[in-house]
């Protein structure tokens, strides 16, 4: 799964690096230095350790808060998206990795 997520969700920054590897400063970059968002996400799978950790550590509360300055939004809803997480159902900020075992 890290070779995929490696392969083909690049994380903005990652993405940056490899525009500017091929054609210079890209057009993120530059929007980026003009505004001053310098926002570090982390990778998908970091995202991904984070959310198997809470769930078997902190059991009765696996939840990150997906609306963190440090989360993706892209990650999180392609995490959603592909069943691989789930929003809390009172607190739809905040998503949990969804029990494969009791999926079937």
């Amino acid at each position: 799964m890290d070779d995929v997520a490696s392969a083909y969700f690049l994380s903005p920054e990652e993405e940056k690096k490899k525009e500017r590897r091929s054609e210079g400063k890209s057009r993120s970059a530059r929007l980026d230095s003009f505004f001053g968002n310098q926002v570090e996400y982390k990778s998908l799978r970091e995202m991904i350790e984070e959310l198997s950790l809470l769930h078997t550590t902190r059991s009765h509360n696996p939840y990150i808060d997906a609306t963190a300055s440090n989360y993706w939004p892209a990650y999180v809803t392609i995490l959603v998206q592909c069943g691989i997480a789930a929003f809390n159902p009172t607190n739809s900020n905040e998503i949990k990795l969804v029990p494969f075992h009791k999926s079937l």
